[in-house]
């Protein structure tokens, strides 16, 4: 039988992290403290730097953080990371984390769909590059030059995972959007191209 994908169903806690721009009221840093440590998420070293400080987190000590499916990189006007993590305490719930201005959101509850087994629908975070987005974003930007893009604020890197009949596959993507097409930008795990193509 077939592997499925899990579904994730995000809860009103995370919208309004998300639309409050990434602040809670359980933020692990105040305002003025974010903005005293923000990192720049467009390089390698500000990447890095999240994901250290994400893994530094108490709750995490010593544990395997394990990702469960996508990673999304906002490299636009408004620059964060969405990730979702298998709660290290409770290993059959997920919790949706923010990073943005400096520091990691407290975590918040989310709901699961659909009949997949959680373990199938994890990737060690010591796999996942975070550093790397700082090359596929100059290479995003390369593209939108070609093509004529002409909005870069919404500009999105993501891990990308999919469950396939041979198993989960893997790998970054973006999309990039001109006033009259959309175009996939397609990555493989190392950062070469896999696929540039209008849709």
């Amino acid at each position: 039988m077939m592997k499925q994908k899990l579904w994730l169903l995000l809860t009103a806690a995370v919208l309004g992290l998300a639309a409050c721009g990434g602040q809670d009221q359980g933020s692990s840093a105040a305002p003025a403290e974010a903005a005293a440590t923000a990192v720049d998420l467009t390089t390698a070293e500000g990447l890095q730097k999240a994901k250290d400080e994400l893994q530094a987190l108490p709750q995490f000590q010593g544990k395997s953080v394990q990702v469960f499916q996508d990673v999304t990189f906002h490299l636009g006007k408004y620059k964060s990371i969405q990730i979702n993590l298998q709660n290290p305490d409770n290993p059959e719930h997920v919790d949706h984390y923010e990073y943005k201005d400096g520091a990691w959101s407290e975590p918040v509850p989310v709901q699961l769909r659909g009949n997949g087994d959680l373990k199938d629908n994890l990737t060690p975070l010591e796999e996942i590059d975070f550093a790397l987005v700082a090359d596929l974003n100059k290479i995003w930007l390369e593209k939108a030059q070609e093509v004529g893009v002409e909005d870069f604020d919404a500009r999105a890197i993501r891990f990308d995972f999919d469950m396939t009949p041979r198993g989960p596959q893997r790998r970054w993507e973006a999309m990039l959007t001109t006033p009259r097409e959309r175009y996939d930008l397609n990555f493989n795990l190392d950062g070469t191209v896999q696929e540039f193509k209008k849709q």
